[in-house]
């Protein structure tokens, strides 16, 4: 018998951590389409709504990528 209380762990789920490559490759790809295009995916991301092409993020990277892009456009907002 063991001293202590058994504890089951749970196994690491890496799709709750934010790959921040994979955010900046995102961020960069957007960013090359123009305003327009981030405007519109900062829109979809506040609404909740996230397009096609954030597919391959998880919730902590879509909140990662709708910070960066509000910071970004908040200079070209200006």
């Amino acid at each position: 018998m063991l001293p202590w209380p058994k504890q089951i762990v749970r196994p690491f789920d890496r799709s709750e951590m934010l790959d921040a490559e994979r955010v900046n490759r995102f961020i960069e790809t957007l960013c090359a389409r123009g305003c327009n295009a981030v405007r519109d995916t900062i829109t979809a991301l506040e609404s909740g709504a996230a397009p096609g092409i954030t597919g391959e993020l998880n919730d902590e990277e879509r909140e990662a990528v709708l910070r960066e892009l509000k910071a970004i456009m908040a200079v070209y907002d200006r």
